[in-house]
């Protein structure tokens, strides 16, 4: 659900604005970058042709499209507000 559910809503509205949240923080990036690699598969840009990852906002914990979507990786503790959350 953490990586699979905002690939498909990038892929689906490339202006989605998701913020994902963990337990723990390392557990909360690994699922970001799984979902980074999605979005960087060849068939997910074949399915998804207009959902393209920005080249210059491109974090382990937060990364955005050039529609300036983006998906936010937090944990408990972590920070949550001033993000954007989903739209």
């Amino acid at each position: 659900m953490s990586v699979a559910w905002p690939a498909y809503l990038l892929g689906d509205d490339p202006t989605k604005r998701i913020m994902a949240a963990s337990y723990s923080q390392i557990l909360s990036i690994k699922h970001s970058l799984d979902c980074w690699f999605i979005l960087n598969s060849d068939w997910y840009k074949e399915l998804f042709p207009s959902t393209i990852l920005s080249k210059t906002h491109n974090q382990k914990s937060k990364f955005l499209t050039t529609a300036n979507g983006f998906r936010f990786a937090t944990s408990v503790g972590g920070s949550a507000t001033g993000g954007g959350g989903i739209s």
